[in-house]
């Protein structure tokens, strides 16, 4: 089979599944044969091995039956890295990179106090601890399999990090930090199916209750009213006001930020002590 077969087989059988079939179709190729995308288009007469062909034709079948690419691929890229991803750890987004951009922006290079609650594959902290080397920063997650992912991942890019294995907030107590980034679980159940994302782990986007965002009250019941800082929380937009109702209520003088622009903001910024 050459290159141009597969490239048309690919997009006829992915074509009722997925939206961009041809660019799916270009990218597993180019995995497959760990060459640039430029490369295969370049090529297309070249002859796949029976072994290739074998790979190719499984990566086919899991990708239409849902799988995320960063899952097939075992990598996603995310705020100009290459992170490990597997189906324990949640797949980096966007709206996380938009907050990071802010925070980075806005916070001060002094050494601080860092808290990453929910870190996944550790990217929020492993850029927070590469970008600004002088902050001690520390990040928790629920899952002891994820965080295996995020120590490797802090390993690949020389992150001085520390992970800790947390279920119940404690570190917002014990570690006493100046400066809190969450990114917790934040979806309802009837979210999760409706976004078609049953194959990223549930642990990670349930969050619980009606509104999805059960365990943000229990963190901001956590964190004490004597704290002084900046927390960011990345949620849903449709989540914003509530949010900031809570916060105000627990901090009277917080002033909250909405992070991004246009009609979907990425998350909230607020100031316990502005």
């Amino acid at each position: 089979m050459q290159l141009r077969e597969a490239l048309r087989q690919g997009q006829e059988e992915l074509g009722q599944r997925v939206e961009r079939a041809d660019l799916d179709t270009l990218g597993l190729l180019a995995f497959l044969l760990g060459r640039p995308t430029s490369w295969v288009l370049a090529h297309d007469d070249v002859e796949l091995t029976n072994v290739q062909r074998r790979r190719f034709q499984g990566l086919l079948i899991r990708r239409k039956h849902g799988w995320p690419l960063p899952y097939l691929y075992g990598f996603h890229d995310f705020f100009g890295r290459r992170y490990v991803v597997t189906p324990t750890t949640l797949i980096p987004r966007p709206a996380t990179e938009l907050i990071l951009e802010y925070l980075l922006a806005h916070e001060s290079v002094t050494p601080q106090r860092i808290l990453d609650i929910g870190t996944g594959t550790g990217c929020i902290a492993i850029t927070l601890a590469t970008s600004r080397p002088a902050w001690n920063v520390r990040a928790t997650d629920v899952s002891s399999t994820a965080l295996k992912i995020a120590r490797r991942n802090a390993r690949i890019h020389r992150a001085s990090v520390r992970f800790v294995h947390d279920r119940s907030f404690s570190n917002v107590t014990t570690f006493r930090p100046d400066l809190i980034v969450a990114n917790l679980p934040y979806l309802t159940k009837r979210e999760i199916i409706k976004n078609r994302l049953t194959f990223e782990p549930r642990i990670a986007l349930d969050g619980g209750g009606r509104d999805g965002l059960q365990l943000y009250r229990r963190l901001l019941r956590t964190i004490p009213t004597s704290f002084s800082g900046s927390v960011y929380l990345e949620a849903l937009p449709r989540q914003h006001i509530p949010l900031s109702q809570i916060i105000r209520q627990r901090w009277s003088g917080a002033m909250v930020t909405k992070i991004g622009s246009g009609r979907y903001p990425a998350g909230l910024r607020f100031l316990t002590r502005p």
